[in-house]
């Protein structure tokens, strides 16, 4: 069995309740739904044959719950980070990590505080994640703090959501199979692309447009 195919079953076990370790809660500072490995999956394949993300990247996973999205970027190569507010999710993210074999890192605090990545830094990653959850400001943390040319990945069902100091560059609807044979088959959500394009100034807040 490959990596991916131990990832997917693995998460797929722990989404079945009464899995000791599935969890769906609310936050402090917003609300952790665990995204369906085979979605992730799909997906960031998809990312990577079309040259949208690398092997190269650096990935955040900004709200990283119980870590599969970092734990994914792992697995495909990438230097991979969750940040995540909830203790007890980022105990049970390290479990996670720890039964699949990664390195991926789990740091527990505020994704917009600078402190939370002491000794490194925000302008580390190239790659930020988020599952449609408090996507205002991770988008201006990005707009502000990142560097030029860094990608944002938004997963959710929102279409055309535009956010200040960013480019909106691409997205794609996500099925169970990514490009369906049913034409009429039903998404299950997107994946919306943006960048922070070159030369780009700072922004002092945001807004939906």
């Amino acid at each position: 069995m490959s990596e991916l195919e131990q990832y997917v079953n693995y998460f797929r076990a722990v989404d079945v309740p009464p899995s000791k370790t599935h969890i769906c809660r609310v936050t402090d500072r917003g609300v952790y739904l665990p995204s369906n490995p085979v979605h992730l999956l799909l997906g960031f394949i998809y990312l990577l044959k079309e040259g949208i993300i690398s092997q190269d990247d650096s990935l955040l996973d900004a709200g990283s719950g119980d870590g599969r999205v970092a734990i994914l970027g792992s697995l495909l190569g990438m230097r991979s980070t969750g940040v995540e507010y909830d203790s007890k999710l980022v105990e049970l993210a390290r479990y996670h990590a720890q039964q699949l074999g990664t390195d991926t890192t789990f740091l527990q605090g505020d994704f917009t505080d600078n402190a939370t990545y002491h000794p490194g830094s925000f302008r580390d990653f190239s790659l930020v994640y988020n599952f449609i959850n408090n996507e205002d400001k991770v988008a201006e943390k990005i707009a502000q703090d990142s560097r030029e040319g860094t990608k944002f990945l938004l997963y959710g069902c929102v279409d055309n959501e535009q956010f200040p100091g960013l480019d909106c560059t691409g997205g794609f609807n996500l099925h169970d199979d990514l490009v369906p044979t049913n034409p009429i088959a039903p998404r299950i959500g997107a994946i919306h692309i943006y960048h922070k394009p070159l030369g780009q100034r700072v922004w002092a807040t945001t807004s939906r447009l």
